[in-house]
């Protein structure tokens, strides 16, 4: 039984952080980037660059900034 209940656990913190995501995704595609609003963090500093640098889109600089930092924080 206490297998089962961790399991669904994870799941719906899963399914919780994937909401979150999604939402955050909606709101900088619909409402800060067509609107040139330029937020704090990563997602803003992405926006910046992608004005100044069209050819990347502020998911790939997001996707790469994402990642370096995961690599720097993993070691």
């Amino acid at each position: 039984m206490g297998k089962t209940n961790n399991f669904i656990s994870i799941i719906r913190d899963y399914v919780i952080v994937t909401i979150g995501v999604i939402l955050v995704a909606f709101g900088i595609q619909y409402f800060y980037a067509p609107n040139q609003i330029a937020g704090g963090g990563l997602s803003g500093l992405s926006l910046v660059i992608s004005n100044y640098v069209p050819a990347l889109s502020v998911g790939t600089i997001v996707f790469f900034g994402k990642s370096n930092e995961l690599l720097c924080v993993n070691k």
